[in-house]
């Protein structure tokens, strides 16, 4: 996102990027630290003559001999900005071909700055049908962009603790949450015990996920099957915010029900041919998926 200059009542004339891409503040530091004009809009750094900006500047003191030539740059670089009067100032989208603010072109530049092996990894991820709320989490968990305790400090939240809060053991960043956090684990173990599975678990919430699938079912059902794993971990994630913001309790075999309630009954509304009740679901999911892959 970019500004697009109209009459300058919205932007910051030092402090906000509307000249490419650093602010005036940065481009000029020692006129900013000179200026009397800080935190003025750029409609407040001049005014109209018939027709015609005439910039209006304020400075602490006069110019010595030497800084006189930054000051020329400085007034040709703003006066190649055209202001336009009666227009708002607005924001305009900067990576679609008209600027003009998609999905797709946010998804598209996304994608550009993604790592060639998870650009290929979400080739295969977007085609997966389950709850399209818990396959953004988990896209968005993949490249670790949910807000964990971990993420906030390093984006500069101050946080007087950052232990997980299902256990209090280690930190809150997002493979100990979803994966190796003891909660987590009674989940995982709980998965096991529904589909009678002895395997060995990865650590790392990508190997974790791809590594989830079952010899018994074919390409189709496995691709249903892992929508499974992104119900149960978008689950444990809001369970965690619920014992955050409404003082909840970790309470595996809640997490997991409610999990296996959800994928029920999302295959149950958007798949055809869906015969199996809850009871077989819990039951046989193995069974039920074969009948509708």
């Amino acid at each position: 996102m970019r500004w697009k200059v109209g009459s300058g009542n919205r932007i910051l004339f030092w402090e906000d990027k509307w000249m490419g891409d650093r602010s005036l503040k940065e481009a000029y530091p020692r006129l900013y630290a000179n200026t009397h004009n800080k935190n003025k809009t750029i409609s407040e750094c001049g005014k109209w003559d018939n027709d015609r900006w005439e910039w209006i500047f304020s400075w602490r003191r006069h110019w010595f001999e030497w800084e006189k030539s930054q000051i020329e740059t400085f007034l040709e670089e703003i006066d190649s900005k055209t202001l336009v009067r009666g227009r708002s100032d607005m924001w305009i989208w900067n990576n679609g071909e008209d600027m003009i603010y998609t999905v797709k072109s946010a998804y598209n530049l996304l994608q550009d700055s993604c790592p060639s092996d998870k650009t290929q990894f979400f080739e295969g991820f977007w085609r997966i049908k389950v709850i399209p709320s818990a396959k953004f989490f988990v896209w968005r968990t993949i490249l670790n962009g949910v807000p964990t305790m971990i993420n906030l400090r390093h984006k500069g939240v101050f946080l007087n603790n950052v232990s997980c809060v299902m256990c209090g053991e280690q930190d809150d960043a997002i493979n100990h949450l979803l994966i190796t956090c003891k909660v987590a684990t009674n989940i995982w173990n709980i998965y096991n015990k529904w589909i009678g599975n002895l395997g060995v678990s990865h650590n790392q919430i990508q190997a974790h996920f791809e590594h989830f699938h079952l010899l018994e079912l074919d390409l189709k059902g496995n691709m249903l099957w892992k929508g499974v794993w992104i119900v149960i971990v978008w689950t444990l994630w809001n369970h965690k915010n619920n014992i955050v913001f409404r003082n909840g309790v970790p309470d595996p075999e809640e997490m997991f029900s409610l999990a296996q309630v959800k994928i029920w009954a999302w295959l149950k509304n958007k798949m055809k041919n869906v015969n199996f009740s809850f009871s077989d679901w819990c039951i046989c999911p193995i069974l039920c998926l074969r009948s509708i892959a």
